[in-house]
């Protein structure tokens, strides 16, 4: 999942930015497609590599990413971008998801709905919603479910801004 152009630097930056309470429509989001590159270079020194991340920084950000809905993500964000964007969600926060399931349990069940019911996939994710499922979603199933979600049922919801506004108050 490591980029050798990028490192995927600007969610690498979010995530941080998330870990400090901040919310991409505050004025305190400092992540932007316009970052200074030396300002970069700095700030990407200071985070941990993949799998590096603190337990504790992983288990807030689970906790947030387990709000997000799928289907806002897969309406705005064209495909296969939106998959991997779940990816290094599940990426940064595998050691926690381990210990809690809370991204399985929360997006799991998203991605049922999504999926056509004859994908290859689906069989594995209805086993990780059984009560004593002890199955992890991890970004290597995403990533074979990928050209199943090419053509996910998207169903109509909140406007971009609804959505939005949902996650900040919460």
């Amino acid at each position: 999942m490591d980029c050798p152009t990028c490192g995927h630097a600007y969610f690498r930056l979010g995530f941080r930015e998330i870990l400090r309470g901040n919310h991409p429509d505050q004025a305190t989001w400092t992540v932007s497609g316009y970052c200074l590159h030396g300002l970069m270079e700095f700030d990407m020194d200071q985070l941990p590599k993949i799998g590096g991340w603190p337990i504790p920084h992983q288990s807030y950000l689970s906790r947030i990413l387990a709000r997000a809905s799928l289907q806002w993500i897969a309406r705005n964000v064209r495909h296969p971008e939106w998959v991997g964007f779940l990816c290094l969600g599940l990426l940064y926060c595998e050691d926690t998801e381990r210990e809690d399931r809370k991204l399985t349990r929360a997006w799991v069940p998203q991605l049922l709905e999504m999926l056509p019911a004859k994908a290859p996939g689906r069989q594995a994710l209805e086993a990780m919603m059984h009560e004593d499922a002890q199955g992890v979603l991890l970004w290597q199933m995403l990533r074979e479910l990928e050209d199943d979600l090419a053509g996910a049922s998207l169903s109509e919801g909140p406007s971009d801004r609804q959505e939005v506004m949902h996650l900040q108050a919460e």
